[in-house]
């Protein structure tokens, strides 16, 4: 009885210390995409969305906690991994997607972060994983590339180190920071380049963000210097109407050349709403510039999406989009159809 009565004190002890829990979470997407140049292709939205993830909180006390997540992507209609790669360094004589992404390279995890969350002094995460540049709501379709939204570039990169504030009467600051020598090759993701291609980063990338909730009311605004010394800015924010009702506005601003992408401004609006079932949006953007030397003109692009849940983790999803003025074979009419099941 004693005995007992030991360890179920010791145990009693170690909990106080510190409570951890782990969970399991992810999507699967499976449909049918046609591109404006009239190709079909199957599996998710977009190749990459179908993940798993790992992750985990310890609870510190005083309001303090770490947390890890470590985030596997697959496609949905062959298992195998996601479509990215290393972006340290690719073992090949070249520096092109063609004799670069062999399938031993492809990132065994895409998101792979540690954290440190606190009451009053903010949070530190450090890692690879989607960026405050990468979390942009007002972009109503997020990257599916039927989105019409403005940027997301950037918005993950490997060696990140990111501090966000404490919010102060509605307002956070967020300072990001990715090692140059950990981000020497293009992802698909784009950064101006294909995957694979090599970018030559003469510097580390900073970015400064400040970001504004209160009530309805979202803005944020980043100021950024990239990889090889090019700025840019991200602008946006959205305004909830209420009854499922929100509208979204954005403007990413480059400006300078960076990679595939000439110097242009590209601004977005759009609306979201929900109801009952069903969530659509519209979006609309359009470019001062040319984007990238081969496009015809300033790109225009519209975008419509309508998700209806079948349940609270299943759903089935379409979206539409009309581009014109880009390069040639982006010109035209897309659309996706499928199914989506969050687990």
């Amino acid at each position: 009885m004693k005995k007992t009565l030991i360890a179920l004190a010791a145990l009693a002890a170690t909990s106080a210390f510190a409570q951890s829990s782990v969970s399991i979470s992810g999507s699967i997407q499976y449909g049918v995409s046609r591109s404006a140049a009239g190709v079909n292709s199957f599996g998710a939205l977009k190749g990459d969305r179908n993940f798993v993830n790992f992750g985990g909180v310890e609870d510190l006390g005083g309001g303090t906690n770490v947390t890890f997540t470590a985030q596997q992507r697959f496609r949905s209609e062959s298992g195998r991994l996601g479509t990215y790669y290393a972006t340290d360094s690719i073992p090949s004589t070249g520096t092109t997607a063609a004799n670069t992404n062999t399938a031993d390279q492809r990132n065994a995890f895409e998101q792979t972060a540690i954290g440190v969350n606190t009451k009053n002094l903010g949070a530190l995460r450090l890692g690879r994983f989607t960026n405050i540049l990468g979390f942009n709501s007002y972009n109503l379709m997020e990257d599916s590339g039927n989105g019409a939204g403005t940027s997301s570039q950037n918005g993950r990169l490997s060696a990140q180190v990111q501090y966000t504030s404490p919010a102060i009467n509605g307002f956070q600051y967020i300072y990001l920071n990715a090692a140059k020598a950990s981000n020497k090759y293009g992802t698909v993701a784009g950064n101006g380049y294909g995957s694979g291609t090599l970018i030559g980063t003469t510097q580390d990338l900073t970015a400064h963000t400040i970001k504004y909730t209160n009530g309805p009311v979202f803005a944020q605004y980043s100021v950024v210097d990239g990889l090889i010394g090019e700025a840019s800015t991200h602008l946006g924010g959205t305004y909830d109407l209420g009854g499922g009702l929100k509208l979204a506005a954005g403007q990413f601003n480059q400006k300078d050349a960076f990679g595939t992408q000439l110097a242009h401004k590209n601004t977005s609006f759009g609306a979201e709403y929900k109801f009952g079932a069903w969530t659509t949006a519209i979006m609309r953007s359009t470019a001062n510039a040319k984007i990238a030397a081969a496009d015809v003109g300033k790109k225009e692009q519209t975008g419509l999406k309508a998700y209806y849940n079948l349940s609270k983790r299943t759903s089935i999803d379409t979206e539409y989009s009309k581009t014109s003025k880009s390069a040639a074979a982006s010109n035209g009419n897309a659309y996706y159809v499928g199914l989506r099941h969050t687990f």
